[in-house]
């Protein structure tokens, strides 16, 4: 059996036995976690109550790189 293979069993069982209520918000959640990602943007967050990522709705995935930029643009760079 390939990696590849035994990673998605992997992620297939986690996501069957996962406490939310739909099995491909399941897989995604597994999934975001597995690879260790900073958010899970989706604009159905009821059904990742047990998340232990940070959930986004695309809204609130824009306006934190709004703040991230205006962060970046007043941040000096430091001097030579």
């Amino acid at each position: 059996m390939r990696l590849g293979e035994v990673i998605c069993q992997t992620v297939l069982g986690q996501a069957i036995i996962a406490a939310g209520p739909d099995f491909a918000d399941n897989i995604q959640l597994v999934s975001a976690e597995s690879i260790a990602v900073n958010h899970l943007i989706t604009r159905n967050k009821k059904d990742f109550d047990a998340a232990k990522i940070s959930v986004l709705n695309p809204e609130e995935w824009l306006a934190l790189q709004e703040v991230a930029t205006l962060e970046a643009k007043l941040t000096p760079s430091p001097g030579p």
